[in-house]
């Protein structure tokens, strides 16, 4: 998880804004590639996994507002690993064996858009 701090002028005030920037290793057969994510961009994906597989809970770390220790950071980090890799054995085991017989970047990425590049994300307003 990396931390990212961004300050502008805005009517003639400094505004300083802090967010925790999600880093994930992506493996897909030989392919391999890196995805940098907010947390609110989890968010969505954790809607759309009690959507897809309501009778299986995935558990997904609540976000705490002005509390970035690194305790809680790697509380965090810890908790959206086990969320994504329970997201995606769920939807590999829902999708049989498609993803699994050619694994690579482009069939990942179009069974898990989340995976691909951020602007085939839908925008968020946090």
């Amino acid at each position: 998880i990396v931390y990212a701090l961004c300050a502008s002028i805005m009517n003639g005030v400094l505004c300083i804004f802090s967010w925790l920037l999600c880093q994930v290793c992506v493996v897909a057969g030989a392919d391999f590639w890196f995805v940098l994510r907010r947390y609110s961009q989890f968010i969505p994906m954790s809607t759309h996994a009690s959507q897809l597989f309501p009778g299986k809970a995935i558990p997904f770390p609540k976000k705490k507002i002005f509390k970035k220790s690194a305790q809680l950071v790697e509380t965090r980090r810890a908790a959206l690993e086990v969320f994504l890799r329970k997201f995606v054995e769920y939807h590999l085991s829902a999708r049989g064996n498609s993803l699994l017989s050619s694994p690579s970047r482009a069939s990942l990425v179009a069974a898990i858009p989340f995976f691909g590049e951020l602007a085939d994300l839908p925008d968020d307003d946090d």
